[in-house]
């Protein structure tokens, strides 16, 4: 006998206080008896030598789909992961596609999407169980292209007790999943990170909003690890602007800064802590006065000062049309 029916069975007895056990169904019945049927399986029915209620009889039904669930292999779980993918892909052509019978009858409730995106290889499936157990078992592991995978999560999994903005949380939530990837599939991911939805016909829209925001942030920030929906309106709108347009206004700057490796690193934390000299400073492990000499020289070689607002926006604008790393393809 399967020890994991086995160890079903034992379970029901410890809970019941009656003899429990597994059976073929079809063999010769005790009338006295009741006979569950085994999810998933029908060859099996599950056997109580003691009367039950109906109450007792659905709870126990209930039960064995869980463990069922739970001890489902990966690969046969695929089958709503795949019909998502494939609605998510043909609504993609054609938005009026109906949401997926399977997905309605989910128990949606609030859930965050991520996208976590591999930009070297492709992800094995054999090792998303690591990021099943890290969600409780509670999240929907979606493949969608070669290199993504969407992640939807209960926001009840994000948000805690706590007075801290859902934002901050969901940022927590992207980092600790890129540290998950990182340690346990030993591999650097981008997650992108957005707002929670509340219905399964908001999941076309969030996904291309998800991957407009993993496109801005490859182009502008190549070095953040959690990207945002919600925080690339600047990004937006330099992308409308021709490239020789922005070669032409890069060369009327005064001087090109942007080139200088260490003023580029010390503006891009100054820029990412709000111009906050301390906060900068421990980011970049210097010397709050070394902080200061560096902007000090920047602004005798070129008549900027990143601490003025207008200096500042001027600064930040050329260091995101001037990136100078993009993950490999």
């Amino acid at each position: 006998m399967n020890q994991k029916w086995a160890a079903w069975a034992l379970r029901l007895r410890q809970m019941l206080g009656a003899e429990v056990r597994i059976v073929r169904t079809g063999e010769d019945r005790n009338p006295q008896h009741v006979y569950i049927p085994i999810p998933g399986d029908e060859r099996l029915s599950l056997e109580v030598t003691s009367p039950l209620t109906e109450r007792e009889r659905l709870l126990i039904s209930a039960l064995l789909s869980e463990w069922a669930h739970k001890n489902e292999p990966i690969a046969k779980r695929e089958g709503f992961a795949e019909k998502v993918a494939r609605w998510l892909r043909d609504a993609e052509r054609d938005p009026d596609t109906p949401v997926p019978g399977e997905l309605l009858e989910r128990d949606w409730e609030g859930r965050v999407p991520l996208l976590v995106v591999h930009t070297k290889v492709a992800f094995p499936l054999s090792d998303l169980a690591v990021l099943e157990s890290y969600f409780e078992q509670q999240a929907w592991l979606i493949p969608m292209r070669e290199r993504e995978l969407l992640v939807m999560v209960p926001v009840s999994l994000i948000q805690s007790e706590e007075e801290t903005a859902l934002t901050e949380e969901l940022y927590r939530a992207g980092e600790g999943l890129v540290e998950v990837a990182a340690a346990e599939i030993g591999e650097t991911v981008t997650v992108v990170i957005h707002p929670p939805l509340f219905h399964p016909d908001q999941l076309p829209v969030a996904l291309k909003e998800l991957r407009t925001a993993w496109r801005l942030g490859r182009r502008f920030h190549p070095q953040r690890t959690v990207i945002a929906t919600w925080n690339a309106r600047l990004e937006r709108l330099l992308t409308e602007i021709p490239d020789d347009v922005v070669r032409r206004w890069l060369m009327q700057s005064p001087s090109p800064f942007w080139e200088d490796g260490e003023i580029r690193e010390t503006l891009t934390a100054l820029f990412r802590h709000n111009l906050n000299l301390s906060e900068t400073a421990r980011a970049l492990y210097v010397h709050r006065n070394t902080l200061l000499y560096r902007l000090e020289r920047l602004k005798q070689e070129t008549g900027l000062d990143a601490r003025r607002f207008e200096d500042a926006v001027y600064m930040y604008t050329v260091l995101l049309l001037t990136p100078t790393e993009v993950h490999e393809e």
